[in-house]
This record gives structure tokens, C-alpha cells and sequence, in this order.
């Protein structure tokens, strides 16, 4: 019986995210959207070493990073294409002291003029004054009730290097509160 409800919650946060997910309006959205990337980074910020860079252009997993065991209560957010990044791009600039968002085109340029195999990073480190990471960040998808969000995270530190997470967040008084995390990769 339990695993039933299970079922039809999931099945319910599905269909309300098919129908379009939470139905705030676009600027509380965006709103909520850069609150929750805040979060997200909110343990870089809290670091004291290299800069992390943050891709401006949202992350989207491959379909291989989609974990098949999944805890029941974050599946509603594993089907992000219900948000899908169109022109949307995170604001530009520096989050923290420690994180900046830059332009993805920049950051493609700057790994193109790489020329070592394997690659050695060193354009980026220069280009970035040091960075040790380039994260990416998901469009959250909201449960239907707009109180829970799931983002996909992707990390690369190097060639063999980096990972990705989809991390559950709930919405509390002081703020998005990261209450769950399960891998999708790790190199």
C-alpha cells in the first residue's frame, strides 16, 4: 500500500510538471530560479581558495546521467526537460567572492586555444585568475506545489576530474534548504 502512494505522488508531481510545474508568475519564477542557483553555490561561496567558475548557459544531463535508483521523493524533478534553458542564461558576474558566472561562449573559447594532450587547464586557470572548477547549473524544476525544486549539477576539475548531482531543495522561511543529493556521475 505504501509503495501505491508512493506511486501515485509521483505520478501526480509528473503530470503537474508536464502541465507546466508551479504556476508563479515569470518574474517571481526567475526570481526563485536565482535563489535556488544561490543555494546551489552557496558551499563554493563558503570556501576560501580558487575562484569556481559558473557556465551562464543552464546544465542539461545526458541521458546516461540519469540514475536508475533514485530516491522516490526527488523523481518529480528528474525530468528537466519541462525547463527547458531556450535563451535563458544565469546573470553574469561574480555570485560570491569566490564564484563568477561567465559567458559559456567565453569559456568554450578559452578551452579551444588548448592545445596539450591531454588537456592541461591552463588557458582556463589563466583566463579565470586561478579557477579550479567550472560548474553548470539546471533550470530548477519545481514540485507542483512549488515548496520543492530538483536541480542537475554538473563539476569538472580537470580531465579525470568532476561530477554531477541531482540535489533536492525545499523551500523554507529563511530560504532554498538542500535536503537531498544523488549522484549521476563521478570521474
Amino acid at each position: 500500500m505504501q509503495a501505491h502512494r508512493k506511486f501515485i505522488l509521483v505520478l501526480a508531481f509528473a503530470s503537474a510538471l508536464a502541465a507546466g510545474g508551479c504556476s508563479a508568475p515569470a518574474a517571481d519564477r526567475a526570481a526563485e530560479d536565482l535563489a535556488i542557483l544561490r543555494a546551489v553555490l552557496s558551499v563554493h561561496c563558503s570556501r576560501n581558495g580558487p575562484q569556481t567558475v559558473v557556465t551562464d548557459m543552464p546544465a542539461q544531463p545526458h541521458e546516461a546521467e540519469i540514475p536508475l535508483a533514485v530516491p522516490p521523493d526527488i523523481r518529480f524533478g528528474l525530468d528537466l526537460t519541462t525547463r527547458q534553458a531556450g535563451s535563458f542564461r544565469w546573470p553574469l558576474g561574480k555570485l560570491c567572492p569566490s564564484v563568477l558566472v561567465a559567458a559559456d561562449e567565453g569559456i568554450k573559447e578559452t578551452f579551444a586555444r588548448e592545445t596539450k594532450i591531454p588537456p592541461s587547464g591552463e588557458f582556463f586557470v589563466k583566463e579565470f585568475n586561478g579557477a579550479s572548477r567550472l560548474v553548470g547549473v539546471s533550470l530548477p524544476v519545481y514540485s507542483a506545489d512549488g515548496e520543492r525544486a530538483v536541480v542537475y549539477t554538473s563539476s569538472r576539475c580537470g580531465v579525470l576530474c568532476g561530477s554531477g548531482f541531482y540535489i533536492e531543495f525545499r523551500k523554507t522561511r529563511k530560504g532554498w534548504k538542500r535536503t537531498n543529493s544523488t549522484g549521476a556521475w563521478i570521474s
